[in-house]
């Protein structure tokens, strides 16, 4: 049919047409009225430019389509009888506005750029035919129940590409008894504003998108064996948050009027809701709208996209089951909350399940790995509310970095050995159980593997069934770790730290590991150790470590611990270092090769039975008044043996508790030489007759400087140290205590020798008469006694005794120096602590001078004073003059490159009673000085001291009491001057 020029009207009579139709008027050309045109032609293909038909027929049986070719052909109706329509490329397009059938019948082609619209506004829009879809867009509009595949006739669908969409209608895949549906889909997308019923395993595309958008509910299941490739929720046209909490408002359930299945709930809240199973080939992209589970299972072989956020997914109590068979791999790419979570893949080689970095996932109840594995993604976080299931040839890998996984059930891994694919695979992730009951840990593997492992449990307990491995930190913040079986080991590699609210109850072993430093630390908590095991040695876990590291990788302790029951304690290498704590074993401790144990000041050993050294060094410092110390426990006497190999070295350390053998080093140990038991203080040990304090049985010859041994009790035999092999010395300086001495020694090879210490000290003090400004005047240097002034005749002005009255006296036959300002006293007292230090402590007194720039010297002119002594505990250095106030050390005096300085001058602290003891004599810089005007010698400035003493003397000279200010000459200086601002004052020496 060619329209060249005029008008053809059907006046609506019917048409038929054999070959193309060609109206080359235009709208114009031909007026189709109430007429039918019908193309009718044998088997080729008919063309037909842009045209309006009322009633469109196509009655092709002998094959051939009719065609569109870059044209558009509308109809009021389309009728089909037989054969198709082709809409070829080109970009044409093929419009009806109703169809004579009730449904969808015939074949229809649509190529890349092409458009077929269908409508069917009173009658079905169901697929009774054949849809070839190579690319454009296909619309079916209208309908009055969902779309049928098929219903009335055999149906197939085959999509390479472009879009089918059923605008008011959703899509039935039917199972129908009586015809079938032929599935080829391998691309484009399928839309719908409806939902998806899909009942018949005929509709099982591997390709493809099916996308549900519109603000209509609606509903979504597949069963029988049918499934859906992609599915895109695009429901679009409200805030998806309001949507969510829409879901529960009142509407009226809508049902498809065929079936009678519910379609949707009546409502606008964008929402997809599940009413069966789900069964998506591909992935699932949530883009806009809301799917519920509404308690139904998904499950899904492709990629899972939420873009929605929180609102986008109603996980209600089905399960999200992934089971990718194609072995590419599934990827959860935003964060999502499931209710339970399984994984189901056949994949090998691969992680059948990703967690996409920075992603989380939470899991409200069950995680299932039941084959492949879960791998988390860099900084991705898995939170398990339930248990976790690890089934045999499933897995759970978190090597990529910094993950995050929090369990609030139990811990289940049926995989031995571990692999990246199979098991649990750490690398960098921390662990947290954090559920409300009690939780277990249950695995087939010898041990379960964690890097950092957190406790956080504000009610239950964490009860592992089998041994733990932590290659990072533990940190039991919340609860308890209680060991649900006896004779578990559980070794960590990282800290060990106990919040205030969490406690560590093992059953048996622990052991300290890895080429790391670690810390142990309790904040309140309790550590209720066992058996203990520090190994700090590199390649002994399949997960990194490398043999041949260092050997001196320490545990260092920044709270007490116990180890509790009687099980014993091994170092096998590395150090343990106490760093000022306490370390009670309770039972044996074994020191191996390669380890050290490191007791330092303020530390405490408490050994209950004994510390066996088979290799090793035990090492011990502290300082003075804070030893390290070495005691006994509640079970009594412990042994102390440093047997062949091992070493030891000991300075400022206490050793108290020893059994009869004392600190014993064997033949073939090592002292330190440089820290010989230096400054030790050995107390009592289990005083028995034959007990030793410290038995040295090597080889080595040793000097031990400033020993004490103290609280000798006196039974018969007991001994300080012994010697019972003829090599090896053994001398001792600077010894202390009433248990020193060679009168308790065990030596019968003559190889003990105890070398009498002595103490030189230089003093520094001022005296308040003679300062001038700088220093001290020595104006009485040429009047001064050759003989001490200390032991005058008594009475003295009325005073029984001075206080520093000391009858041994002492003289020179010359003053050794021009610069000498005055005699001085100097006291040793030998006491715990200055205000103890009372004239029954005094061990040493000598005369002495003091100097113009306040030193003070011996009698003989040597810049220091020389003691032998033995002191028992501390020394403090007392000053006496006979018309200033005595002065006391307010601390100890404590040795410096072999001497013992003390300057009273530098500030008031350094004299027992502060600015009360002594007076401010210059402020630039500041110097003190003992206070003038105690004429009488009795500690005390007062009246005496002018009636008794400075009005006898006034108005004379030469070497006078009275003369405060040591110029020679007794007058009002002395007293205005000097007594009178003192008046009141007294001595701070302890009497």
């Amino acid at each position: 049919m060619i329209i060249e020029e005029g008008q053809l009207i059907t006046n609506g009579y019917p048409l038929r047409v054999g070959g193309n139709w060609d109206n080359q008027v235009g709208p114009g050309g031909f007026i189709a009225d109430t007429g039918r045109v019908i193309f009718d032609g044998g088997n080729y293909h008919q063309y037909c430019s842009d045209e309006f038909f009322n009633i469109l027929e196509v009655d092709k049986p002998l094959g051939g389509a009719f065609r569109m070719e870059g044209t558009h052909v509308l109809c009021a109706a389309y009728d089909w009888t037989a054969g198709a329509i082709d809409v070829i490329p080109g970009g044409g397009s093929f419009t009806a506005f109703d169809l004579v059938d009730d449904g969808i019948f015939g074949e229809f082609y649509l190529n890349p750029g092409g458009t077929i619209s269908l409508t069917n506004n009173d009658g079905y829009v169901d697929l009774n035919g054949e849809l070839h879809i190579f690319g454009g867009e296909m619309h079916v509009f209208g309908g009055t129940t969902y779309s049928y595949w098929p219903f009335e006739g055999d149906a197939e669908i085959s999509m390479y590409d472009g879009v089918l969409d059923f605008h008011d209608q959703g899509i039935y895949i039917y199972d129908s008894p009586t015809y079938s549906l032929t599935e080829n889909i391998t691309g484009g997308t399928i839309r719908t504003a409806w939902g998806f019923f899909g009942e018949s395993g005929d509709f099982t595309p591997d390709y493809g998108t099916m996308e549900f958008y519109g603000i209509e509910d609606a509903n979504i299941y597949t069963i029988n064996g049918c499934n859906l490739n992609n599915v895109f929720i695009n429901k679009s046209a409200k805030n998806n948050v309001e949507a969510k909490s829409n879901a529960q408002q009142k509407s009226t359930p809508l049902f498809d009027k065929k079936s009678g299945k519910p379609i949707g709930n009546g409502s606008k809240s964008n929402m997809i809701t599940m009413t069966d199973f789900l069964d998506i080939n591909g992935s699932l992209i949530i883009n806009n709208g809301i799917l519920n589970t509404n308690g139904f299972n998904i499950q899904i072989e492709g990629d899972w996209l939420n873009f929605v956020g929180d609102a986008g997914f109603v996980e209600s109590t089905g399960w999200v089951i992934f089971n990718d068979d194609d072995n590419t791999g599934s990827i959860i790419h935003t964060n999502e909350t499931f209710t339970s979570l399984s994984l189901n893949s056949s994949a090998t080689g691969i992680h059948g399940l990703t967690i996409l970095d920075g992603v989380e996932v939470n899991v409200l109840n069950f995680l299932n790995l039941q084959l492949s594995s879960l791998k988390m993604g860099f900084s991705s976080a898995l939170h398990v509310d339930g248990m976790l299931f690890i089934a045999s040839e499933g897995g759970l890998n978190a090597d990529a970095g910094n993950n995050l996984i929090t369990i609030g059930g139990d811990w289940h891994n049926e995989n031995d050995p571990n692999t990246i694919y199979e098991g649990f695979w750490p690398g960098g992730e921390t662990v947290i159980f954090d559920g409300f009951t009690d939780q277990t840990i249950n695995v087939a593997a010898p041990e379960e593997t964690f890097t950092n492992l957190v406790i956080n449990k504000t009610s239950g307990e964490f009860k592992p069934n089998d041994n733990i491995q932590v290659l990072g930190n533990l940190n039991i913040q919340y609860g308890d770790w209680r060991d649900n079986v006896p004779l578990l080991s559980h070794s960590f590699y990282g800290d060990f730290i106990i919040d205030i609210d969490g406690n560590y109850y093992p059953e048996y072993e622990t052991c300290f590991k890895g080429e790391s430093d670690q810390v142990y630390e309790t904040f309140g908590g309790d550590g209720i150790f066992k058996k203990l095991v520090i190994d700090k040695t590199p390649a002994k876990n399949s997960f990194g470590y490398k043999g041949g590291g260092s050997k001196s990788m320490t545990l260092t302790l920044n709270s007490d611990m116990v180890v509790h029951d009687g099980y014993g304690t091994s170092i096998e290498e590395g150090n343990f270092f106490l760093n000022g704590h306490l370390f009670n074993p309770t039972s044996h401790m074994y020191m191996e090769d390669g380890s050290a144990l490191i007791v330092n000041e303020g530390a405490t050993l408490v050994l209950s039975s004994g510390l066996f050294m088979n290799g090793g060094e035990f090492i011990s410092y502290g300082s003075t008044g804070n030893e390290a110390t070495v005691t006994k426990g509640a079970l009594g006497e412990y042994q102390f043996e440093v047997r062949s190999g091992a070493s030891i070295s000991a300075n400022f350390a206490l050793f108290e508790g020893m059994n009869g053998n004392g600190i014993w080093v064997h033949n073939g140990a090592f002292v330190d030489p440089a820290n010989a038991f230096n400054n030790c203080i050995f107390g009592a040990g289990d005083n028995l007759s034959g007990s030793i304090r410290l038995t040295i049985n090597n080889v080595q010859n040793l000097n031990l400087d400033n020993v004490s041994f103290i609280d000798n009790p006196y039974v018969t035999g007991s001994i300080n140290v012994g010697k019972y092999y003829n090599w090896g010395e053994l001398e001792f300086t600077n010894f202390s205590g009433d248990f020193s001495g060679q009168d308790y020694e065990d030596d019968i090879h003559n190889r003990i020798h105890w070398i009498p210490s002595e103490h030189r000290l230089e003093l520094k003090v001022f005296l308040e008469g003679p300062f001038n400004g700088t220093y001290m005047s020595p104006a009485l240097n040429a009047v001064l006694p050759l003989n001490s002034p200390f032991d005058p005749a008594l009475p003295y002005f009325g005073n029984p005794m001075p206080d520093w009255y000391y009858a041994s006296g002492g003289s020179v036959g010359s003053i050794p120096s021009t610069s000498v300002v005055d005699w001085v006293l100097v006291q040793l007292r030998d006491a715990s602590s200055a205000s103890a230090a009372l004239p029954a402590t005094n061990i040493a007194t000598t005369p002495a001078f003091v100097m113009e720039d306040g030193s003070v010297i011996a009698m003989d002119g040597s810049p220091q004073l020389t003691f032998d002594v033995t002191p028992l505990n501390n020394l403090y250095i007392v000053i006496w003059h006979r018309n200033h106030l005595g002065v006391i050390s307010a601390n100890p005096l404590v040795e410096s490159g072999g001497i013992y300085p003390y300057d009273f001058s530098s500030n008031a602290g350094q004299a027992y009673g502060g600015s009360s003891a002594q007076v401010l004599l210059s402020s630039s810089p500041d110097i003190w000085g003992m206070m003038a005007g105690d004429g009488d010698g009795n500690g005390e400035i007062q009246m005496q001291d002018i009636d008794n003493v400075w009005n006898i003397q006034a108005g004379t000279s030469g070497y006078l009491e009275s003369d405060y200010n040591l110029n020679g000459q007794s007058d009002n200086q002395d007293k205005n001057d000097y007594w009178l601002p003192n008046e009141g004052e007294g001595s701070y020496i302890p009497e």
